[in-house]
């Protein structure tokens, strides 16, 4: 399940293919954007939609277009697609969909590294719904549930500081949360799939293009630097690296009891609500300043280092 909305799923294309290889029976989730009340789409439950490449809608809709890239793939071509709530209403949800499906396994994606904000971080990119996603997900009742962070790098976009989310992850290390990490060559066939569902995906949403999706797609196709795939990132500065085609994983629930606003969510329903909770949260814990990854900051010391030396001959 794409845990933080939009086009998260797709960055769970290549670990879904490489499950599908091993005899594993998967379901495919994504936390939706679209507002799925107005697409031709079979409600299930409240608040979860059946996503079928006969499902319709006015403009923006990666759910359909992935029903309709897995159908021409030959795969199941079915996507739950999550409606944008609180966290009370998502767990209800997701708990009627295991249950439908038997599932004895969650994995939530995120494309990008936000997810390992717990709230006191100078920046927390765009945590509403990857926190929605996470802290409804660690309240069920299920034996298996795992985090898998692919994108490292690219949340620098959304004013996230890497060596915190490095910090986070050490903590995970130091209390057993975290599980290792995952790489596909880029050669591969998962891999090679991904990039065509991204291609797809570009012609299909031309003026809403995904940056994560775009950015883990270069990183594959061995781009590094400050490369733009779409226009959206115009005027920024990008960071792509082989770092960001790895997929870091985690315990679910040694995520969720870190977030220190956890407990200020648990009861919302709306995604309003979540927003809210979160910034009075913020103002009451208060937060850290900006932090470079330490080797940057020692080569930006060396390089002004040896221009006072060549200054004083």
């Amino acid at each position: 399940m794409g845990a933080g909305g939009g086009f998260d799923v797709y960055s769970g294309i290549p670990l879904y293919l490489a499950l599908k290889e091993a005899g594993k029976e998967v379901i495919l989730g994504n936390y939706a954007f679209s507002f799925l009340h107005s697409t031709i789409c079979e409600e299930i439950c409240p608040h979860a939609f059946r996503v079928t490449p006969k499902s319709r809608s006015q403009g923006y809709f990666p759910e359909h277009t992935l029903a309709e890239w897995l159908a021409d793939q030959e795969h199941p071509s079915e996507v739950i697609a999550f409606q944008g709530t609180g966290v009370i209403p998502m767990k209800m949800a997701m708990e009627h969909i295991i249950q439908m499906y038997q599932i004895d396994t969650l994995i939530l994606v995120d494309g990008g590294t936000d997810s390992m904000m717990m709230g006191h971080e100078a920046g927390l990119g765009t945590p509403v719904e990857d926190m929605t996603s996470i802290v409804a997900g660690g309240e069920l009742e299920l034996g298996r549930k795992y985090l898998v962070s692919i994108g490292f790098g690219v949340d620098h976009f959304h004013q996230v500081a890497h060596a915190q989310v490095l910090e986070s992850i050490a903590r995970q290390m130091e209390e057993g949360g975290f599980k290792g990490v995952l790489g596909f060559a880029p050669n591969e066939k998962p891999v090679q799939s991904f990039l065509d569902l991204v291609d797809r995906s570009n012609g299909t949403h031309a003026n809403r293009q995904s940056i994560v999706a775009n950015s883990i797609a270069d990183a594959f196709r061995g781009k590094y630097g400050d490369v733009h795939a779409t226009s959206r990132t115009r005027g920024s500065r990008l960071y792509i690296n082989p770092l960001m085609s790895l997929y870091w994983t985690f315990e679910l629930n040694a995520i969720s009891k870190n977030i220190l606003y956890r407990d200020w969510i648990r009861q919302t329903v709306t995604k309003e609500q979540v927003l809210k909770k979160i910034q009075a949260c913020r103002m009451t814990i208060g937060h850290k300043g900006w932090e470079d990854i330490p080797l940057k900051l020692l080569n930006c010391k060396f390089v002004y280092l040896l221009g006072m030396i060549e200054k004083s001959g």
